[in-house]
């Protein structure tokens, strides 16, 4: 295998030479009359919205604001999480520090109302300040998750996984591994245990009171993404050459703890892209068909795959077979990933500096080939974070759904998005039967009129 942290840095990196998407955003103007809306406030910040394959007057995030910008990280940030209550946000990437911000008091008491006319609801989503500033990594941090009860696990290129806590401004325990470490993530029904991923293949699990890991397999292959069902029954371990690999996590006999490889599918990349990877020999390419990232569903009835190619994939949890093919996005970038809304309608996954989102409710065109059937969704909504006054070379590196507590539809969609400078941009899907109070992102906030 070659270097891990140059092969890793690599992948990363990538994303800043995306081609950029202004071309094919020229082509779906949209419906002036509907860009213009009478019912739209002229002094607010709204981002640029276009339909791909869908028909007029159909667009769910026609009426986007920008409501927060701010600098998050200093460099490119990788990876990205709220934890468990949507109360607190942490972010990680080039740099080694990790950051935790924490989402105003007063979203948190008003999450159900879709306009901005509250005073509560002119204030930034976020805290301006971070609570928390982790240091001790001494490389980039490129995965992160939370436990239940606000535990924070980094993992970084210095093939070390850290464990915090939002209550503690020091490192709680260090686990060392013998590789970079692509990947770590909490059990959902065990708040002691995790798994991380490594990309010399091997696949791990430890106790957050051990510093020796508890059970281990080899993936044989570089691990690039890895999560875990939210039953706790089953560990999914994406490789960078288009494998995703299913694991038991549970001796059927003992109920001890034990990664035993159950199921194998090949995503197959579509087209690969080729990644520069030095060596001591000089530069060499690697044409990389990697699985960016795994998601279980909310309702943990499918799983979300996001490759490096133009698709995101969907397969039942239970038999493994592909349902969906959601065409649009393109990523060569780890951190990358698809993701749901909290009412699972809607999947997201960024591109240069563009949102690409796919409605769930849209029929596809159903493929069938011998006896797999497939069905192919075209139809998306693209949102462009392009800004005159903004830094042109920076490109989107991740995006989330800001988190909703009892998991319903309430229209009022936050999305939260990261860059490779480091900037952190709360969008606001606004309900414009109220008023929408001038927002001022550069100073972190709305205005009042």
């Amino acid at each position: 295998m070659q270097s891990s942290n140059t092969f890793v840095t690599s992948l990363f990196r990538s994303a800043d030479s995306t081609p950029s998407s202004k071309s094919k955003m020229r082509s779906g103007t949209g419906n002036s009359k509907e860009r213009n809306s009478r019912n739209r406030r002229k002094d607010i910040a709204w981002a640029k919205s276009v339909n791909h394959g869908k028909p007029p007057g159909t667009r769910t995030f026609k009426n986007v604001y920008f409501r927060q910008k701010f600098r998050g990280l200093g460099g490119s940030i990788w990876t990205m999480k709220f934890n468990k209550s949507g109360t607190y946000f942490a972010v990680g990437g080039e740099s080694p520090v990790v950051k935790v911000f924490k989402v105003m008091d007063s979203i948190i008491r008003s999450e159900q109302r879709s306009s901005v006319d509250d005073a509560d609801e002119a204030k930034p989503f976020f805290e301006p300040n971070p609570v928390r500033v982790f240091e001790g990594h001494t490389k980039p941090v490129v995965d992160l998750d939370w436990s239940q009860a606000n535990f924070l696990l980094t993992a970084s290129m210095d093939t070390t996984v850290r464990l915090w806590h939002s209550a503690r401004g020091e490192c709680l325990r260090i686990f060392k591994h013998g590789d970079v470490v692509s990947s770590v993530v909490f059990h959902p029904c065990d708040n002691i245990t995790f798994l991380t991923g490594c990309f010399n293949g091997k696949l791990q699990m430890w106790s957050m009171v051990q510093s020796s890991s508890v059970c281990a397999a080899n993936a044989e292959d570089y691990i690039s993404s890895a999560a875990i069902s939210n039953d706790g029954q089953s560990a999914i371990v994406g490789t960078v050459n288009g494998r995703v690999k299913f694991y038991s996590m549970r001796n059927e006999v003992t109920r001890e703890w034990k990664l035993n490889d159950t199921t194998q599918i090949d995503v197959r990349p579509e087209r690969a892209f080729e990644v520069r990877i030095g060596s001591e020999d000089g530069v060499k390419r690697d044409l990389s068909k990697k699985v960016c990232a795994i998601v279980p569903s909310p309702s943990d009835k499918e799983i979300l795959i996001t490759t490096n190619d133009a698709h995101v994939r969907t397969y039942m949890k239970n038999d493994k077979s592909l349902t969906r093919l959601y065409k649009g996005h393109v990523a060569v970038n780890n951190s990358l990933r698809g993701t749901y809304s909290n009412d699972e309608r809607f999947l997201m996954s960024p591109l240069g500096k563009v949102l690409s989102i796919w409605d769930k409710n849209e029929a596809g065109v159903i493929l069938t080939k011998g006896r797999n059937r497939v069905e192919v969704v075209h139809a998306y909504e693209a949102i462009t974070l392009e800004d005159e006054r903004a830094n042109s070379k920076e490109k989107l590196t991740g995006a989330l759904f800001a988190p909703s507590s009892d998991h319903t539809d309430t229209g009022n969609y936050t999305i939260v998005t990261a860059s490779s400078g480091g900037t952190i941009t709360v969008l606001q899907r606004a309900n414009l039967d109220n008023e929408v109070h001038r927002p001022n992102p550069e100073e972190g906030g709305l205005q009042r009129r």
